[in-house]
């Protein structure tokens, strides 16, 4: 379907225009820290609120022509898997290590085992919601994107500022439309926020879980099984009803 169909879908991750991000991803790509080698990431809220946006997040850093080869991963806690008015079903904690072919390697923690940001203003400080946070290490040095600041480490020389997410948040959205009317226009070939990337992304999500289920590394793409938030629950909580 995302392959052939003719309406143009694109789903709305606008952290991925926020300025301070579009600058760090750009110091990557110009291989400013050279080979990359791991990308570290995390977010406080669990992997349905914030993991797709974070996985995204991994993956544009990666860069859109690689996807993992194969990944792992490991959960707890039922209490996000249980329907309510939000319907964001996913365990209270993941930890997901994705491998690509190219030796590159890739975590993201999703939830109570985030680290919260120093940087946070102090009325977010205690919200999960407010600690997305993106490292790439290279050869040369690394960069770490947060909802909050920025760094760069590269050749020994440090770089660091800060930035507000809500101020950074209308000029990103801005850009986000820019793009779709570059899409539309047949301007921009592949949109990295397009349904078949965001698919892609989604389906990291679910692999992970089936990986979580049978507690072995899955490759990736892969086949999953039927009932799979139903069997995570039964997994993670024998003793719940389902």
């Amino acid at each position: 379907f995302a392959q052939n169909c003719k309406t143009k879908i694109v789903v709305n991750h606008q952290l991925h225009y926020h300025q301070p991000r579009m600058r760090l991803m750009e110091l990557v790509t110009e291989g400013a820290i050279g080979k990359i080698n791991l990308i570290d990431a995390s977010c406080g809220m669990n992997a349905a609120f914030q993991g797709t946006h974070t996985i995204q997040g991994v993956l544009a850093f990666a860069g859109l022509s690689r996807t993992p080869s194969s990944l792992f991963a490991q959960a707890t806690g039922t209490k996000g898997l249980f329907q309510d008015r939000k319907n964001h079903l996913a365990p209270d904690d993941l930890l997901i290590h994705m491998s690509f072919q190219d030796g590159l390697r890739a975590t993201l923690t999703c939830g109570n085992g985030a680290p919260y940001l120093a940087a946070a203003p102090v009325e977010s400080q205690s919200a999960p919601w407010a600690h997305k946070r993106i490292s790439v290490f290279g050869d040369y040095g690394h960069i770490e994107w947060t909802m909050w600041s920025w760094k760069t480490l590269i050749k020994g020389v440090l770089e660091k500022g800060s930035h507000d997410y809500w101020v950074e948040d209308a000029p990103a959205e801005a850009r986000l439309v820019d793009s779709i009317f570059d899409l539309l226009e047949g301007n921009l070939s592949n949109h990295p926020l397009s349904l078949v990337n965001s698919i892609k992304e989604y389906l990291l999500l679910l692999t992970a879980y089936q990986s979580v289920i049978q507690q072995d590394r899955q490759n990736f793409p892969t086949s999953l099984q039927s009932n799979l938030i139903r069997s995570l629950r039964r997994h993670l909580d024998n003793s719940c009803t389902v």
